[in-house]
Formats: C-alpha cells, sequence, structure tokens
C-alpha cells in the first residue's frame, strides 16, 4: 500500500509537471512594447504622445553639406524679395545688420523646392498628408490618427548650433490644436521644438525618445495673429538661451543645454485624435554657425 501512494504521488507530480510545460507551449508570451515607428521617409516623423514617439531616418549629420547648395546669386535674390514691410526687428534680425549677425545659411521664399524640403505624400502612422511648394508658399495639410507631430528640414540647413531663424507662417482653418512647429538642433534622434497654435505658445525637448515641457502654454501678445494673417516668428539660439520673437515683440526666454547642434526645420503639430489641419509657410531665413 504504501509503494502505490508512492507511486501515486510521483505520477501527480510528473502530471503537474506535464500540465504547466504544456501551458508554457500554448501560453502567448506577453507582447512587448512596441518599437518606435519609423519613417522611410528622410527628414520626417509622426510621434502622437511621450509614449509613442516617433522616429526618423534622415541622413546622419556628417553627411550635410557643411555650406548652402544655393548659390551666393540665389541666396541674394531670395533676400532682395523679402517684403519691404516687414516689422523692424524681424526685418534687421533676418537680414543680419546687427553687429554679431551670423551668417546667411538657408533663405526660402518658396518659389521653387531649390533647398530641397520632402514635399509629396506622407501616409505615417501617426499623421498623413500632404506637403507641397508652389507659388511662393510651402502648404501642409494633415489629419492625424491620434495626435501627432509632422516635421522636415531642408537638405539645404547644414547641423550649426547658434542661429537665428525667422519665418512668416498662417494656420489655416483648423482646430484650435493646429500648431506651426520649428525644430531645431535635431541631431538625428533628439531635438527642440516651439510649438504656435492660434493662441498660446510652448518651448518642448525630445530628447531619448522622451518629450519633455520646457515652458507651460503661454498666450502670445494680442498683436500676434498667425490664422487670419501671416504672422513673422523668430527664434534666436546662443548657448544655452533660446529667445523668441513674434512680430516685433521679444516674448520669451528659455536656458536648457541638452542639446548643442543640430539642422532646422519646420512642422505641423496636430494635438488630439482625427485632428485635421493645415498650415502656410511664406519665408524661411536662416543665419547660423
Amino acid at each position: 500500500m504504501r509503494k502505490f501512494f508512492i507511486l501515486l504521488a510521483v505520477a501527480t507530480v510528473l502530471l503537474s509537471a506535464m500540465a504547466c510545460s504544456s501551458l508554457n507551449l500554448v501560453r502567448p508570451k506577453a507582447s512587448p512594447t512596441p518599437l518606435p515607428a519609423i519613417s522611410t521617409l528622410p527628414h520626417r516623423a509622426a510621434s502622437p504622445t511621450p509614449t509613442l514617439a516617433g522616429r526618423i531616418v534622415p541622413p546622419t549629420p556628417t553627411d550635410r553639406p557643411v555650406v548652402p547648395t544655393l548659390s551666393p546669386e540665389q541666396l541674394t535674390a531670395c533676400m532682395n524679395a523679402l517684403p519691404a514691410d516687414m516689422p523692424g526687428t524681424v526685418k534687421q534680425m533676418a537680414t543680419g545688420t546687427s553687429q554679431d549677425a551670423h551668417p546667411l545659411v538657408a533663405c526660402d521664399n518658396f518659389i521653387d523646392n531649390s533647398n530641397g524640403w520632402s514635399i509629396g505624400n506622407w501616409n505615417g502612422s501617426y499623421v498623413q498628408g500632404d506637403e507641397s511648394i508652389k507659388d511662393g508658399v510651402m502648404g501642409w495639410q494633415g489629419v492625424s490618427a491620434d495626435g501627432g507631430v509632422w516635421y522636415d528640414f531642408p537638405e539645404s540647413s547644414p547641423s550649426i548650433s547658434d542661429f537665428t531663424l525667422t519665418i512668416s507662417a498662417r494656420i489655416l482653418k483648423s482646430p484650435s490644436t493646429t500648431q506651426i512647429g520649428i525644430f531645431y538642433r535635431y541631431d538625428g534622434d533628439n531635438f527642440y521644438m516651439v510649438s504656435v497654435s492660434p493662441s498660446m505658445y510652448q518651448f518642448y525637448l525630445f530628447d531619448n525618445g522622451q518629450w519633455q515641457n520646457l515652458t507651460d502654454p503661454k498666450p502670445f501678445p494680442a498683436s500676434f495673429n498667425d490664422t487670419s494673417n501671416p504672422g513673422w516668428i523668430t527664434l534666436e539660439v546662443k548657448g544655452d538661451t533660446h529667445t523668441l520673437y513674434f512680430n516685433n515683440e521679444h516674448v520669451d526666454s528659455i536656458q536648457d543645454n541638452s542639446l548643442t547642434s543640430g539642422t532646422v526645420g519646420l512642422g505641423l503639430d496636430l494635438d488630439a485624435s482625427q485632428d485635421q489641419g493645415g498650415i502656410e509657410f511664406y519665408h524661411f531665413i536662416l543665419r547660423g554657425e
């Protein structure tokens, strides 16, 4: 009888082990954390939230040209075509008339695609849309699946550290969550972003796959309107100081030294699910070194 119970116990243990082994064979493994979506087109990415941050596959910074691809004559023609009624501070910073002005790196009035933007259709996981250049306008139209960021860098923009960027842009009829994006010190994985909506602006850092809010959303001056008329935005970055101007007004300065150099570009930021929005860019003047 004792042997019977021993044999029964052994059989029970063996059956339990086999059962556990069978469960391990058929039980699905826990799904790994999804990898970030990687675009197959250069210069662009879409990233809806800090937890689903998009990545980008651009040329490496060392592949970037160290001088503008435009000829001096083309740069001069672009600067000469700037509107005569530019606000005084904006004009001074864009034309480099101040004593410590940076050399001219890129100038674009969007007459053609001489600066090498990645125009065409974009069908990403987070944002789908179209980027076009025609008749002096670079237009962006997009829709987000669950909120996202779509950005692009001109081939004519080398990797630089300190710079002054002046743009004019207008947000088309769209949700209040549609935002103009300025991306800078982009190093292939990380970047800073200034996001400008119809009523607010905010500084961000995207570093090591995570978004960081460098400021809270802040209202811009009542004199600035980027929906009914094109608005002028100037960003000056010197060392760890990032200074923002709207038209003639200095609106903010922040300090951060997480990133030290990289390329400068533009983008469309759609904050919420199924947002549909559009932006028109009219000028892009970059001075830096």
